[in-house]
């Protein structure tokens, strides 16, 4: 999880104003494609679609030098990004990497480059702007003030889960993942259950009691990219 939050959010050790791009800060090996862009083009100044686009960026490029390593590693039969790991690693790695190399053979050699794009893009495409629910893929742990008083329920403390309440469709559409705090409360319940959870526990799944969680598709998409913010409260200067 915390592989893709590098691209948008703080990470322990990280200030608000400064956040580690290189050498140990990434696993010593050099820079990071998530952590360098997010460190050094995100902006509160210019506004959440610039720092939207900026994400959209990162997620794109790691991808692709992603799809670009595997096939290094078909070729040298070794993983450079894990030069610590043992050999039977290396050889998983390889399995897969020529597994999959002769996959997109195949799929070159049948239908030409645009099958390989499609792949590209359906493994990436919801998790950008404009697919609905890239909304539920990038809040799912914010850090959130939460600081509500009710009758039965208190809270003064940060909140590291939410979710996103829109429509049914919606729920289908994410498989019902955006029911992500009833999630991390009853991780064992079955994911098309959690919208039964909610319903009868509203005091706890739902506003005020739940921050963020009838914000909307864009309106939480907006809050996510407003400003640099820690990833499920892990900054030490969180409410606490």
């Amino acid at each position: 999880d915390v592989l893709f939050n590098a691209h948008r959010q703080n990470l322990p050790g990280d200030t608000r104003s400064h956040v580690r791009w290189a050498g140990k800060e990434v696993g010593g090996l050099g820079l990071s494609i998530s952590r360098t862009v997010y460190a050094n083009l995100w902006s509160p100044r210019l506004g959440w679609t610039y720092n939207a686009a900026v994400y959209s960026f990162s997620m794109c490029f790691e991808r692709a030098a992603l799809c670009a390593n595997d096939k290094v590693v078909a070729v040298v039969g070794r993983n450079f990004f894990f030069p610590n790991k043992p050999a039977a690693f290396h050889e998983t790695c390889t399995a897969y990497a020529r597994t999959n190399a002769l996959v997109h053979a195949l799929l070159f050699l049948i239908s030409g480059p645009s099958a390989l794009l499609w792949l590209f893009w359906a493994e990436l495409g919801w998790q950008l702007p404009p697919h609905p629910a890239m909304a539920m893929f990038v809040s799912n742990h914010p850090s959130l003030a939460n600081t509500f008083a009710g009758e039965e329920t208190s809270t003064a403390a940060c909140q590291p889960t939410a979710s996103v309440y829109v429509e049914q469709w919606y729920d289908w559409l994410c498989a019902f993942a955006n029911f992500h705090t009833e999630h991390h409360d009853f991780p064992d319940m079955p994911m098309f259950r959690l919208a039964n959870l909610r319903r009868i526990a509203p005091e706890f799944y739902s506003a005020p009691a739940l921050v963020g969680c009838d914000d909307g598709i864009v309106g939480t998409i907006e809050r996510t990219f407003a400003k640099r913010d820690f990833y499920a409260c892990a900054g030490e200067d969180q409410i606490q």
